[in-house]
């Protein structure tokens, strides 16, 4: 996949490198890794019994699988991965994204997303942060907005190559499929990097009725549909907004860039969204 280089940014992939090492001593408690054996087990343990929920317990439907396979295995070297989906279920993630990746991926820590989640719901307590950290789970802290570390540790991810696995909307909705707006980090996460991270859609329909906003236990026989768009493309709003360095940018101009990449993925999202409801309701499950 072609990378989008964009020179004179506002940094260098080194320095936000150096910006997640700076920030890491301030995350949650758990947030670090032991080891890498642990994070495997941990990984493939929760992403296996996910798998089997939504492919035994529920009746799951993929489409354009292939698309997340192209955008992990085939992007240039140190070009990131930016996936958005819809918000429903406290399952959503890691329930829709072990049903999306091949069974292999569930045990190799090189090919699996790092995801987001409010400090005070995953990073509560020590042993949970811990473990859910080991889950490549990152923290985020609710109401600080997208200047604050944590979001300086996940766009460093980001110009390092990493996949990352957001929520855009930033909270679930209660009235499923329908979304709520985009939040403009999305927008930070695309527009900050060196280099323009791949941003891919994938979207689903169904997760609510599994466990809604609300729920905790969830429910079996449930049908859900998921569907991976194709790459959404930015190189038009970035050469308008910013033909030169995004820090030249006066604040406003510059979170005005963030609030045209959110639309448009908004946008798309919302279109893939439609579709993947209307498959989900035409076909068996």
């Amino acid at each position: 996949m072609a990378a989008v280089h964009r020179p004179s940014h506002n940094v260098n992939r080194w320095h936000i490198a150096d910006m997640a090492t700076k920030h890491s001593s301030e995350r949650a408690p758990g947030a670090k890794p032991s080891s890498p054996w642990m994070e495997r087990a941990v990984v493939g343990v929760l992403g296996g019994l996910s798998r089997l929920f939504m492919q035994v317990f529920s009746s799951t439907k993929v489409s354009g699988r292939e698309r997340l396979v192209a955008a992990v295995e085939e992007r240039d070297e140190g070009v990131g991965l930016v996936t958005v989906s819809n918000h429903v279920s406290i399952y959503d993630d890691p329930f829709t994204v072990a049903a999306a990746v091949p069974w292999m991926w569930l045990w190799d820590t090189h090919k699996l997303r790092s995801t987001l989640c409010a400090t005070n719901r995953c990073f509560f307590h020590p042993v949970i942060g811990k473990i859910l950290s080991l889950g490549r789970v990152l923290p985020v802290q609710r109401g600080d907005g997208m200047y604050q570390p944590y979001m300086d540790d996940v766009v460093a991810r980001v110009a390092a190559g990493e996949w990352i696995h957001l929520f855009p909307e930033g909270t679930r909705t209660a009235l499923p499929p329908a979304m709520l707006p985009l939040r403009p980090g999305i927008g930070r996460l695309v527009a900050d990097p060196p280099v323009t991270p791949v941003v891919l859609p994938l979207v689903h329909v169904g997760m609510h009725t599994l466990a809604g906003r609300g729920s905790v236990v969830p429910s079996v026989g449930q049908a859900v549909t998921i569907v991976v768009g194709e790459p959404v493309a930015f190189d038009d709003l970035l050469a308008a907004y910013a033909p030169g360095s995004v820090s030249d940018l006066p604040r406003d101009e510059r979170e005005a860039l963030y609030n045209a990449i959110a639309l448009r993925l908004q946008r798309v999202m919302h279109n893939l969204l439609l579709e993947a409801n209307a498959v989900h309701h035409a076909q068996p499950h």
